[in-house]
């Protein structure tokens, strides 16, 4: 639902406000609440007896919502939401526990776009004292805004403001686990977590927005979509897939329509201190052979680790396996120890024509806020998901906007001619390496499994996160799994939506030319240039009809519709 403020419009759904803005200009990305557990993970939130009153320059919104856990409610909102003519807003929760429970957070977050970036803003702290900064450039390793009472900031040239009662807030680079955000949070990370709330223990908050100057009313936006060329070009990733985790050896006919690709790598992840790896690695080469496909062997070591690496090289040996690329990966570390990467000479010698890698299996934060040697290093790798904090549909395809920053801020912490590899792109994390109960690290395949894989958004976010990934320079992408759930096709060779637009991707690409939409979250596009012969991919995100015009023509696309146009 579309609401309006004044002059400032916004999207109410699921109970938050989104894509807060004043005619082009996204002032903010998301205002909402959440719990979250003893784990980090943010449990879902169900609402309910909804009363709005909805006018064409203000609104008031009322609801009660909860949330469950094992099936019983755990902690309940009731929740006041208002907006006024003069652009202002207020957002007022107040929560109770239905049980004990742990948290580590309670409360609202407030999205900043990463169009903020560079931008100058004042910090307004407890004590009445105003700090004066910018929001970072490069993705930040550490929390920028601390100590957070009131803030106010600069879009579009016009200065905002936020004031909080409830809490202390604090901000983040949310780009550090692939979110196209900064999130203003409660409760400061320096307060100890988790905390234990008790039956009947509540919370109450409030948020308000309001510009600091006034705004001027606006003509309805003619809602053609423009896409425009900039002319820029770049060089496009290698593209490989990940072995499968949920199916062994692959039959014949699946390795066919796999094959049709060309990719240029399988990745085979293999824990060298587990008995049965070698077993599964030769298993994964042949499937790598069959597939046309160079090896990348991604491997998962604990110190001592030259015995281990030493085992690895007489199995290559032995089977006549020439990896084409090896990345390090420590199971005892966030990044690559020492340990693992004083063997960087043994693996020179004994393959002298693979790329070596190291860097981490979990989110660009491991390695941006752990230190790694990388002298010696052909590549640096890190893997993306677009769900660590949210799992909306609308959160999958605004966060394919934060890879383009993520391999530039790689490549100006590891230097400019470094190798960005991103291995794997997945829609759901594998792996959480901030879970208080170890058995939580590591996540079974029903838990990585997401149903929109074999859907439209399952190709509408690997084209986006293609293009963002290009534009930063990244050398190389690893794409979900061959095969299954998680896969490019179903268990039984059916091709899901993203093997269809993958392959018009790689028959396609030599070069990505840059293009601008005017309304990158609703309407994409790509275009493709290989030996001379153009293609336009066009996506629309949105489950409603849009028009596009590019170059003079225009085009109507259906909803979730991705369209490949050839371009004189």
């Amino acid at each position: 639902m579309i609401l309006h403020a004044g002059p400032v419009q916004m999207l109410y759904e699921s109970g938050f406000l989104r894509y807060i803005t004043y005619g082009e200009t996204e002032i903010l990305r998301m205002i909402y609440f959440a719990l979250r557990d003893e784990n980090w993970a943010t449990l879902s939130l169900q609402t309910e007896q909804e009363v709005t009153d909805i006018q064409a320059d203000h609104f008031t919104i009322e609801y009660d919502a909860y949330h469950e856990k094992d099936g019983r409610r755990i902690f309940q909102w009731r929740v006041s939401i208002s907006g006024f003519a003069d652009g202002s807003l207020e957002f007022m929760i107040r929560g109770r526990a239905l049980t004990d429970l742990l948290k580590n957070r309670a409360g609202f977050c407030i999205l900043h776009p990463i169009s903020a970036a560079r931008q100058p803003c004042k910090i307004l702290h407890p004590t009445g004292a105003v700090s004066k900064s910018f929001f970072p450039d490069q993705v930040d390793p550490v929390n920028p805004f601390k100590l957070i009472r009131g803030f106010q900031w600069e879009a579009g040239g016009r200065w905002y403001s936020l004031d909080f009662e409830g809490d202390l807030f604090e901000t983040e680079d949310q780009r550090n686990w692939s979110d196209a955000s900064f999130k203003t949070f409660c409760t400061p990370l320096s307060l100890p977590f988790p905390v234990k709330l008790h039956t009947g223990e509540t919370v109450f908050q409030k948020v308000q927005f309001k510009p600091l100057e006034t705004l001027a009313a606006l003509r309805t936006p003619d809602p053609t979509i423009k896409i425009r060329s900039t002319h820029r070009r770049f060089p496009t990733p290698r593209i490989g897939t990940g072995a499968s985790t949920e199916i062994g050896s692959l039959d014949p006919e699946t390795l066919a329509v796999l094959r049709s690709l060309q990719l240029d790598h399988y990745r085979i992840d293999l824990n060298l201190s587990r008995p049965a790896w070698e077993a599964e690695g030769l298993r994964e080469y042949q499937n790598s052979v069959s597939l046309g496909c160079s090896p990348y062997f991604a491997l998962h070591l604990t110190a001592p680790c030259l015995h281990q690496i030493e085992r690895f090289i007489g199995f290559c040996h032995s089977h006549r396996i020439r990896p084409q690329y090896i990345l390090l990966l420590s199971e005892d570390h966030p990044v690559t120890s020492p340990d693992a990467l004083s063997c960087l000479p043994v693996i020179r010698s004994a393959f002298t024509e693979a790329k070596t890698g190291a860097g981490t299996d979990f989110n660009f934060t491991e390695i941006n806020r752990h230190r790694m040697e990388t002298s010696g290093l052909d590549f640096v790798s890190f893997s993306v998901n677009p769900q660590v904090h949210a799992f909306d549909d609308r959160t999958l395809i605004e966060n394919t906007g934060s890879l383009e920053e993520l391999v530039l801020s790689a490549k100006h912490k590891f230097g400019a001619n470094m190798g960005i590899h991103i291995s794997p792109i997945t829609l759901r994390m594998r792996r959480n390496p901030n879970a208080t109960d170890p058995e939580k690290r590591n996540f079974t395949n029903q838990q990585k499994t997401d149903p929109r894989q074999k859907t439209f958004l399952g190709a509408a976010y690997a084209l986006g996160s293609l293009k963002r990934l290009a534009l930063g320079g990244c050398e190389a992408v690893t794409l979900y799994q061959s095969a299954g759930n998680q896969g490019l096709l179903s268990a039984e060779g059916e091709a899901y939506p993203v093997f269809h637009a993958l392959k018009t991707w790689l028959g396609s690409c030599g070069e990505l030319i840059e293009t601008l939409s005017s309304q990158p979250l609703i309407l994409d596009a790509l275009l493709l240039d290989k030996e001379g012969r153009k293609k336009l991919i066009l996506i629309n995100y949105a489950n409603t009809t849009q028009v596009a015009e590019f170059e003079g023509a225009l085009f109507t696309l259906s909803p979730h519709e991705i369209r490949t146009l050839d371009c004189p």
